[in-house]
């Protein structure tokens, strides 16, 4: 016999799974977001302290997710591809430098 879980342990399956998709993704922004800071400071083009690289680093993620309700808004049906959250964290992090 398969019983359904109660409907608020399914809500709550879905709710963590969401939370998780989401921590992932704003760890991907400040991933990207560090290696562009790293690597415009390694090039000259960026002066900056590691501690202010930090520190941008983390704004642009910040500011990189306000994209995500956006983005979640206007295309929720593909918002948990794979391939559509790694361009979406991309034009994120291109509105964070705007």
């Amino acid at each position: 016999m398969n019983a359904k879980p109660p409907r608020r342990t399914r809500e709550r399956i879905l709710e963590r799974s969401l939370e998780l998709g989401l921590q992932a993704i704003v760890a991907h922004e400040a991933e990207a977001a560090g290696l562009l800071c790293r690597a415009l400071a390694d090039s000259g083009d960026l002066a900056a302290s590691p501690a202010e690289i930090a520190t941008l680093t983390t704004n642009m993620a910040v500011v990189a997710t306000g994209w995500l309700p956006y983005e979640y808004i206007a295309n929720a049906g593909r918002f948990f591809e794979p391939a559509f959250q790694a361009a979406s964290v991309e034009l994120g992090t291109e509105q964070a430098l705007a």
